[in-house]
């Protein structure tokens, strides 16, 4: 279940390196201009990972803190299994005001179905 979940946090952590890159390449700039990649570089440098010294974007960063299963049983009318279990993450954000929160965990709920030698997590 870790695996599944970890996978999900590793698909969000390379999609925002691969915006940092944009960002840093200034290619928000380039053309007629992307004014939505602009406010996503933004968002990213403001409430993201921050900016290095050298004013480029750091990309976010979010890790898994705390991970246990509560319980699972067969999905109903659906392939794989419904679990509960309780997640907590954390963020390479600065200044970070809902760390504290969100470290801890809070309960979960997902489907979890094998597929291939491994299993992927779903929405319910």
């Amino acid at each position: 279940m870790l695996a599944a979940v970890q996978l999900q946090f590793d698909n969000v952590n390379e999609a925002a390196v691969e915006r940092a890159k944009r960002c840093n390449n200034r290619e928000f700039n380039r053309g007629g201009g992307n004014p939505l990649l602009a406010i996503e570089c933004l968002g990213e440098g403001l409430g993201g990972g921050g900016v290095t010294r050298d004013g480029n974007i750091r990309p976010t960063e979010v890790s898994i803190t705390t991970f246990r299963k509560i319980a699972c049983e067969k999905a109903q009318g659906k392939a794989g299994y419904l679990c509960d279990y309780v997640l907590g993450f954390d963020t390479n954000a600065p200044n970070n005001p809902t760390s504290r929160y969100t470290r801890v965990g809070a309960n979960s709920q997902g489907r979890f179905v094998k597929q291939e030698n491994r299993w992927i997590r779903l929405e319910e």
